[in-house]
């Protein structure tokens, strides 16, 4: 699954909730649960999103850029996978 593979990267990460916990700053830190989601665009929102990518958008021929991958993308609904790691807690 493509979530998966995303993650495997993370794998070595601390502990975050355990973290959070030693702190002593936050109260009722609840562990992480994770939410597979979709983020579906068309054609025009692909395009919209790739100009906000910093490596894109800092270039002074941003639009010429957009415009050579728009030539490349059909028009079509598209899904990016993400996967959000939620972890939530309470101030003291």
């Amino acid at each position: 699954m493509l979530h998966d593979a995303a993650l495997q990267r993370w794998e070595d990460e601390p502990e975050w909730e355990d973290m959070l916990r030693e702190f002593g700053l936050f109260e009722d830190v609840h562990d992480r649960s994770f939410v597979t989601h979709d983020h579906v665009l068309d054609r025009a929102g692909i395009l919209d999103n790739l100009r906000s990518v910093s490596w894109i958008a800092s270039r002074d021929d941003r639009e010429d850029v957009v415009a050579r991958l728009g030539a490349l993308l059909p028009e079509a609904t598209y899904a990016i996978p993400n996967r959000a790691s939620i972890i939530w807690a309470r101030k003291r």
